[in-house]
């Protein structure tokens, strides 16, 4: 069993774009409502202008944790394009991109890893193991673990124990309702 040590990382990003602030958050997967959340990072938010806003600040997260940030937006041609990036925290305190934008491939990668149906070794997009890699996005620091080995393994098979359950109950309920259909020939 291997302990998760916090890694802590800086974000600095300055959008002109009023209607997509910079953010940085943590994707977290709902069973209850079979969806991804959004956990936001408190960020320090600097007005340069009416239009301009400076996000900065600092996040601590956990290796194999899923980052999602957006430094702004660019419009083109009457179309607004968010700056969206999705990173997988490895154990040796990189920020590893994974996804851009609205790349529907990464999205459902990262669905299904947050669901507990995908390795986080198979998240790259040359098929390589992900977990190992390095990027320009290091950690500052390492910090002490506040929380005891195996808690965040703990949380993830709990969170999938739990959708399974809530699987099983509605495919429980669908089969009383088609045996209790009488069929007609």
């Amino acid at each position: 069993m291997s302990i998760y040590t916090p890694y802590r990382f800086q974000f600095d990003a300055t959008s002109d774009n009023p209607d997509a602030k910079p953010y940085v958050s943590k994707l977290k997967w709902n069973a209850q409502l079979a969806r991804i959340e959004h956990a936001m990072y408190p960020m320090t938010h600097q007005p340069l202008s009416n239009t301009s806003t400076r996000v900065y600040g600092e996040f601590i997260a956990l290796p194999y944790d899923i980052i999602e940030t957006r430094r702004g937006a660019l419009t083109r041609k009457r179309k607004t394009v968010e700056l969206l990036s999705r990173f997988l925290v490895t154990p040796r305190g990189y920020l590893v991109l994974i996804g851009e934008g609205r790349d529907t491939i990464a999205c459902e990668m990262i669905t299904q890893y947050l669901q507990g149906k995908r390795a986080a070794s198979t998240l790259g997009t040359d098929h390589k193991d992900i977990t190992g890699a390095i990027s320009d996005w290091k950690a500052l620091t390492e910090l002490p673990s506040p929380t005891p080995p195996g808690h965040a393994r703990l949380e993830q098979l709990t969170q999938r124990k739990h959708a399974l359950e809530l699987e099983l109950k509605e495919i429980t309920e669908e089969l009383a309702a088609l045996t209790a259909t009488p069929s007609h020939p």
